[in-house]
């Protein structure tokens, strides 16, 4: 399944600083910083108000916008890539730009300035949140035989059971969201149905969670 892309820069403030002057004096190409898009931001996570850059548009992506927020003193990270004027970028367009930005602006100076970065793939696996078990129960439920009706057969209804007691069993972090991409894009369900799913995963998870704990329920 295609994702966004994050990309994360880790440091000592003084070596985030060094990184983030270094990419500001390299910019080209019709980057540039974009100071008026910053007055009056503040920041979320940190004291430290967020950093614009504009970028060019292109045959294929419009003119826009890469934010940077500091998640606190020693981190960095894109906090999202958008269009100038209206709308948002495709999961294509906006990878491009984060990597366009990554090879040309933070990857050449980030190893003298001491900073770790990191930039995530594109692509997102069941296994990145799923134990192998628990994938390939998934993968059973989403198997050809199986049915993509909003209302679910007995066989169909027994997989999907076990996929949600596993992912339970062994706490796994898999958001609604996440599992909705995965439904309609890996498994092809109509959206209604995939809204289904999720609504009882979540459902049966709450569930499960105040069946071995009951004081979550007072």
């Amino acid at each position: 399944m295609n994702v966004y892309k994050d990309l994360v820069m880790k440091g000592e403030p003084d070596a985030l600083k060094n990184l983030l002057g270094e990419i500001e004096a390299h910019l080209s190409g019709g980057w540039s910083r974009d100071t008026a898009s910053e007055m009056g931001k503040v920041g979320i996570l940190s004291s430290q108000p967020p950093i614009c850059f504009s970028f060019p548009s292109r045959e294929d992506c419009p003119h826009g916008m890469l934010w940077l927020t500091f998640r606190n003193d020693r981190e960095v990270a894109v906090s999202n890539v958008v269009p100038k004027e209206f709308g948002w970028l495709s999961t294509e367009q906006f990878n491009r730009v984060m990597d366009e930005f990554f090879h040309r602006f933070v990857e050449p100076f980030a190893a003298q300035a001491a900073v770790q970065i990191e930039l995530t793939s594109d692509e997102f696996q069941l296994e990145d949140v799923l134990s192998k078990g628990a994938a390939n129960l998934f993968r059973g439920f989403m198997g050809p035989e199986s049915s993509r009706d909003i209302v679910l057969h007995h066989c169909d209804e027994q997989r999907w059971q076990r996929f949600i007691v596993a992912a339970h069993q062994e706490k796994l972090k898999l958001d609604g969201a996440t599992l909705h991409r995965w439904l309609v894009e890996e498994g092809h369900l109509i959206e209604e149905a995939a809204s289904e799913r999720v609504s009882e995963y979540e459902f049966a998870r709450s569930l499960l969670r105040v069946y071995e704990d009951p004081d979550l329920a007072s």
